[in-house]
């Protein structure tokens, strides 16, 4: 490959171009870096803005977002906003069932689109009929949208007019012609009466896109009427006229039909359908062109001073980004990276990075994308992270180079839950004085946010709850305001991933449409998204709390009550069949009770149908009770269960009331649950709310509605999870005795492949960039998070030089589970204290369980008289004779715990020895930044290979039948993954040096050998006093060669 040595500003911009797009390309398998990848040329990129030539410029919004920003009034709880993946399933399936009703001349799904000059301040460029017309008519109506020359009538399902099941002919487009060419959607645009002026040149053009649900002819008339239907959860009866902001959708399209064809005139119909009830209403207008044109463009003139904003900041945000220079020297390797990313997103491919701890990839993933963003690449970027605390690393290097000049506008997202000012989250205008008006108050919060971010500063989480406490509005509905406005987005996974709470307004009508949508995705810390992803795409049913709800409601609720009877049937039989299949006695290690694999072909097609009549009967129940309207509404536009990384129970559900998404389930402490009071929050320590909900516990009086609440979240994720059932996942039930907590039939829907869901929700973006510092071996992660045969993979090589660290493997100790006696324990112990005391310093050791970790601890407390400390009070912490402290950690340990525990680390004590012990895989095992003389030495006890339990033992079948190593896939891939990022807790800058002790036989074994990253170089093998002598000795050649003058 050609070198090119980086001058600053776009060196590796320059090299892409120098080498006609090749890369080497690392592939780490078996221990060894080997073969180099040539990259396709001529890929071309597919971005969400386009370029029409050098000089012009096209900004794209779809007809939906553009009604909802510009029309949105009143409180909170009001707005009918985007729904979740699951609502969004369920009106597709009900817009079919109707459009197919319309007869052979209904056409369905009509895509529409039109390009609107703009001039430099963001409003439409019309000819002068248009725009005379338009100014005295915003004249004489103070500035408001013009009204509708015809009001609506309004007729049912049964009506014979306008509904007719022989709709007549709608004829297609002339053939050759897209929908929408050419400016206002027409070569010769229409926007006077018998006329068809000339559009006025211009360089900036607004795209409006979208789909019409159905267009058709009315009756045998010559006009055509735009259909647009809506889905609604509410009854109809009281309903007297269509929605501002549907009604406007509908007008918008029938206005770009009607700008396309050349109609005088064209009708416009608004179909409701209750969502529950089935039943239909329309809503019919006429308008002729004309009338429709001014209303069209007096919305578009609204829109100006978005636009206008959004261009003078992005003028000088593609001027900063291609001035701004990486902010250090290169390190080794890093050029290298940053050019592979660079390069991946410009053939709008995936990348699996392998990037160990000290190449900066944080930064080096971050700059080259925000480049492309500058050439025009893309439009925006997704920073997902796993943990809060791997955001703020991201936040803090966009920091780092606004203080060079960058000027784009990043933005921190974080979850309803952890932005709610209020103690509980409910977005009834009655409890939180922040939901009443609302969007009446929201655009000029929005105003004010961007403007004080208009130099480029970072939009934090606490500017976004200062904003919004200076205007009364709710910080999360507001952050998700900006983001539309925002180049950089900092979030969670859930926001892209979760099925339920991901951003619809960027990952939904583009992705439905086959479409990029502009968006770049950097996957921080990758590695977590495999079990996150399973998790996310995963379900189970209990039999017995299906039938004690059912019993519980036997008196209250008797339809209810009937229509579980064929659930209960149902799950009945498949217990039935469960035991028939399963060998008497027969039990999986671990699951406390008999288990049974099923074919998702197996299973019993009644189970959905039940499934669904229990859930239409509940969501009838809920509208008869309007006390609970916020909660369903919430429900059904996106909020649904999630049990994070460490499940703890049932009746967890993703604290998100807005379609549109949420979702930081990076901690058990972000879930929130349902119960008597609502969605309660779990205040952290020290986290004092600023308001209260207005009314006190202002849900007390709903009764037992949370529990039917609850129940319907938990049947309605399994149902959605049981719609799609494919190849990837592994069905299963669990019988455990009754008496046992969880007892009863389970039956599990597990997803053990997430690829395929992950590869949907990534295909809209440009491209994918996923990284860790322990991605190995990256053929096992970029199979299960959706990479194939055509997507690249790299392993950035380490900036350390290699006598930085020393890594032994220590022989005469382990964890196997036949081994584990008193006198192993006890030499694992006198192992700890030989390495520590070759020099005194900061020690974490890392165990594979907690049991274990205790009686490792009691044996080194007892044979060295140290007492052990805990997480509080370390400022106090007592030396024994030996000069050793040691501190554990405890489970479930809060945040003030945490930071407590860590602080004992940040001043290091001269001739002293602290010494953590820790859990391998926990919250220490990952994300922690101990520099310096901080940490010294990390000592791994065990392979981290995971217990066996039922599970795991389902895992690794799945994958052996598959042609895989299914023990590799189950068991040691991720416990080596665990192995290594606690490793990766020492050396963390090129000023660092340490040691890694692997203190497991089994780390010797080949198979364990070819997982070790290159960077570790081929360790050494000793038994406990051994190894002591490696460490001591390599203690020694570091202080010697520091003494000669050789700076590390």
């Amino acid at each position: 490959m050609h070198r090119v040595v980086n001058t600053g500003t776009t060196g590796f911009i320059q090299t892409y171009k120098a080498v006609n797009g090749v890369l080497v390309s690392r592939s780490h398998t078996g221990g060894q870096v080997t073969g180099n990848v040539r990259w396709s040329a001529g890929r071309g990129r597919t971005q969400g803005s386009d370029a029409m030539g050098d000089r012009q410029k096209v900004l794209r919004i779809s007809v939906r977002r553009l009604v909802e920003f510009l029309l949105r009034s009143g409180s909170l709880e009001s707005r009918s906003g985007p729904s979740g993946e699951a609502a969004m399933r369920e009106g597709a399936r009900i817009h079919r069932q109707i459009q197919k009703k319309g007869g052979e001349g209904y056409r369905a799904e009509v895509p529409l689109k039109l390009e609107i000059p703009l001039n430099e301040d963001g409003l439409p460029v019309l000819p002068v009929c248009t725009e005379t017309a338009l100014e005295s008519e915003l004249n004489v109506s103070g500035n408001d949208r013009i009204a509708p020359a015809c009001g609506m009538t309004a007729t049912d399902s049964d009506s014979s007019s306008p509904e007719s099941d022989q709709t007549p002919v709608c004829p297609a487009p002339v053939s050759g012609q897209s929908p929408g060419n050419g400016a206002y959607g027409h070569d010769s645009p229409r926007t006077c009466a018998g006329n068809r002026d000339q559009v006025p040149s211009s360089d900036l053009f607004l795209c409006l896109e979208g789909r019409a649900d159905g267009i058709f002819k009315k009756d045998s008339s010559d006009i055509f009427v735009v259909d647009e239907i809506k889905t609604v959860s509410r009854g109809l009866q009281e309903m007297r006229e269509p929605e501002e902001v549907h009604l406007a959708q509908a007008r918008c399209y029938a206005y770009m039909y009607a700008a396309k064809e050349g109609l005088d005139r064209i009708g416009i119909r608004m179909t409701y359908c209750g969502q529950v009830t089935g039943e239909i209403r329309f809503f019919y207008e006429e308008q002729s062109f004309e009338e429709l044109s001014l209303w069209f463009f007096s919305l578009i003139r609204d829109y100006g001073p978005w636009i206008k904003r959004r261009l003078s900041f992005e003028e000088s945000a593609i001027r900063t980004i291609r001035a701004v220079k990486f902010p250090f020297p290169y390190r080794e390797g890093q050029f290298d990276l940053a050019a592979g990313v660079y390069r991946t997103i410009v053939h709008g491919r995936k990348l699996f990075l392998q990037a160990p701890t000290g190449t900066g990839k944080t930064l080096a993933v971050l700059f080259p994308a925000l480049k492309a963003v500058g050439e025009g690449k893309a439009e925006k970027i997704f920073y997902l992270t796993a943990k809060n605390v791997t955001g703020r690393v991201a936040l803090e290097s966009l920091r780092l180079l606004y203080e060079r000049g960058l000027c784009v506008r990043s933005l921190e997202l974080v979850s309803k839950e952890r932005s709610c000012v209020c103690d509980e989250v409910d977005c009834r205008s009655s409890s939180c004085p922040r939901a009443d008006g609302h969007y009446d108050r929201i655009n000029g919060a929005l105003r004010d946010l961007l403007d004080g971010a208009e130099g480029g500063e970072p939009i934090t989480a606490e500017k976004i709850a200062d904003c919004a406490e200076k205007h009364c509005v709710c910080p999360y509905e507001l952050s998700l305001d900006a983001a539309d406005f925002s180049d950089v987005i900092i979030c969670d996974y859930n926001y892209v991933f979760h099925p339920r709470v991901r951003l619809t307004r960027f990952f939904g009508d583009t992705e439905a449409a086959g479409k990029k949508n502009g968006t770049i995705l950097l996957v921080d810390e990758a590695h977590n998204l495999l079990e996150r992803g399973r998790e996310m795409y995963s379900a189970e049913i209990s039999a017995r709390e299906v039938k004690q709800f059912r019993r519980s409601v036997r008196d209250r609720q008797p339809q209810l009550w009937k229509t579980l009877k064929d659930l209960v049937r149902v799950l009945n039989g498949m217990e039935k069949e469960a035991a028939l299949k399963s060998a008497p006695g027969k039990s999986a290690p671990g699951a406390g009770g008999e288990i049974c694999t099923f074919l998702p072909g197996e299973l019993d097609p009644g189970l959905s149908t039940a499934l669904q009549r229990v859930r239409d009967r509940i969501r009838w129940i809920l509208e008869q009770d309007r006390r609970s309207e916020v909660l369903y509404t919430s429900f059904i536009s996106g909020a649904g269960e999630y049990e994070g990384e460490n499940k703890r129970g049932k009746g967890k559900t993703e604290p998100d009331t807005d379609g549109t998404g949420t979702g930081n389930a990076e901690t058990d402490a972000d879930i929130a649950d349902i119960n008597i009071t609502g969605i309660k929050r779990k205040n952290k320590k020290g986290n004092n709310k600023k308001e209260n909900n207005k009314t006190g516990n202002s849900r007390a009086d709903t009764g037992k509605t949370p529990e039917l609440l609850e129940f319907y979240f938990e049947i309605t994720r399994f149902h959605e999870v049981l719609e799609m059932l494919d190849e990837h996942y592994i069905v299963y039930s669990v019988n455990k005795p009754a008496r046992r907590e969880g007892g009863g039939f389970n039956l599990h829907l597990y997803c053990a492949d997430p690829s395929a869901r992950l590869q949907n929700c990534e295909a809209a973006s440009v491209s994918t960039i996923c990284f860790s510092a322990t991605f190995l071996p990256i053929q096992y992660y970029k199979g299960l998070l959706g990479g194939t045969g055509d997507d690249f993979e790299m392993y950035a090589r380490s900036s350390f030089a290699p006598d930085q660290r020393e890594v032994v493997i220590v022989k005469d100790v382990t964890s196997r589970y036949r081994d584990r006696r008193a006198d192993n324990y006890e030499r694992i112990a006198r192992g700890i204290r030989q390495i520590a005391a070759c020099r005194p310093g900061n020690y974490m050791v890392y165990f594979p369980s907690y049991a274990f970790l205790e009686n490792v601890q009691e044996a080194f407390t007892r044979i060295f008289g140290i007492a052990a400390g805990s997480a509080e009070g370390t400022d106090d912490l007592e030396e024994s004779r030996e000069g050793i402290t040691l501190l554990t950690q405890k489970p479930r340990m809060d945040d003030e715990e945490r930071v407590s525990f860590l602080k004992a680390f940040e001043n290091p004590r001269s001739g002293c020895s602290l010494i953590g012990f820790c859990v391998l895989g926990g919250m220490f095992g990952e994300g922690i930044d101990l520099r310096n003389d901080r940490l010294i030495g990390c000592l791994i006890v065990g392979t981290g290979i995971p217990p066996v339990e039922p599970r795991r033992e389902l895992l690794r079948e799945y994958f052996s039948s598959r042609g895989r190593n299914g023990y590799d896939y189950a068991y040691r891939f991720p416990g080596m993954n665990k192995v290594l990022q606690a490793a990766g807790r020492v050396i963390r800058t090129a000023e660092d040096a340490g040691v890694v002790a692997l203190m497991d036989e089994r780390f010797a074994e080949r198979e364990n050998r070819e997982l070790f990253p290159p960077e570790w170089g081929i360790p050494r093998e000793a038994d406990s006093g051994g190894a002591a002598v490696i460490v001591s000795s390599f203690w020694e050649n570091l202080s010697r060669g520091m003494k000669e003058g050789k700076v590390l």
